[in-house]
């Protein structure tokens, strides 16, 4: 079953607005003479994020062609739109028409936290653009909003409600920081640095909305997912549970779980394992072999 489709002639529109102006990192791969081209690598950055934040995991390969869109309010993507574009389904919709206006081919898509999110919609609702799966950090399941992402919610909440300076001093007061900080500094900081990102209240639907959707419907709707998958989670990761990487990779059925350096303990070998696995994974498909 797929995800919902985004809604109607209305939804197709907005997607196609957003292929429009959508900024994004394109970078043409350059293969050897009379050599095969690698498959190419799609990057999806995390909620909050931008097309720079997967680069150093798209599998180094210089021949290798590499996309990073900056997704709907996120980077220099300037277009907000209506918050019913803010669903995996929406944003999947908009992924769609900015690979078609760029012809892009069938691709690695490498995505993190909600690029995970979207880059696993994108291969239940079109399989044929997708050659393999990098889930780095998965933090939806199918149901919604997963009380993991609560406190990214109540970051939102304050922002549209108080702005950028009040809303952070009432978030940095709040019992749902606290309890992020207590397990995780990393995380804890990476919801501070929500409130001064760009645009960040212009943007804060963002954050309300896409926690209370989810990339698929029912959890056994990953064993259409035939395509090699490689999930990668750490621990000690409050909005990105270890747990989940377990059930995405028990479900999709060519998948392999990798548990990454927790990110507080071990930054630096946490960036490498990435670096690496992402890298293996796109080199085993470039030679024929299952990239998990």
């Amino acid at each position: 079953m797929k995800p919902p489709p985004a809604a109607g002639p209305s939804g197709q529109a907005a997607s196609e607005r957003y292929a429009d102006v959508a900024s994004y990192r394109l970078a043409p791969g350059r293969p050897a003479p009379g050599g095969l081209p690698p498959c190419p690598v799609l990057m999806l950055h995390g909620l909050g994020g931008d097309n720079g934040q997967l680069r150093p995991y798209a599998g180094g390969d210089p021949a290798r062609t590499r996309l990073a869109p900056d997704l709907r309010a996120h980077g220099a993507t300037m277009l907000v739109g209506d918050q019913e574009a803010f669903t995996f389904a929406g944003l999947t919709a908009d992924l769609t028409a900015l690979l078609d206006r760029l012809r892009f081919p069938p691709s690695v898509v490498v995505g993190m936290s909600m690029g995970a999110g979207v880059a696993l919609a994108l291969a239940l609702d079109q399989p044929s653009r997708v050659r393999g799966l990098v889930l780095i950090r998965p933090a939806w399941l199918d149901t919604a909003p997963p009380p993991n992402l609560l406190p990214l919610m109540r970051a939102g909440s304050l922002l549209r409600r108080y702005g950028s300076r009040a809303g952070r001093a009432r978030f940095t007061g709040s019992a749902e920081y606290t309890g992020v900080r207590e397990r995780s500094a990393a995380a804890a900081a990476s919801l501070v640095a929500q409130f001064s990102a760009p645009h960040a209240v212009a943007r804060s639907v963002r954050l309300t909305h896409l926690p209370c959707s989810t990339p698929f419907r029912r959890l056994h709707e990953l064993s259409q997912v035939p395509v090699p998958s490689l999930v990668i989670g750490a621990r000690a990761d409050p909005q990105h549970p270890f747990e989940m990487a377990r059930i995405w990779a028990s479900a999709l059925p060519a998948s392999r779980l990798l548990e990454a350096p927790p990110r507080d303990a071990d930054p630096a070998g946490y960036h490498s394992c990435l670096t690496e696995a992402s890298g293996q994974f796109a080199a085993a498909l470039d030679d024929g072999r299952p990239g998990a």
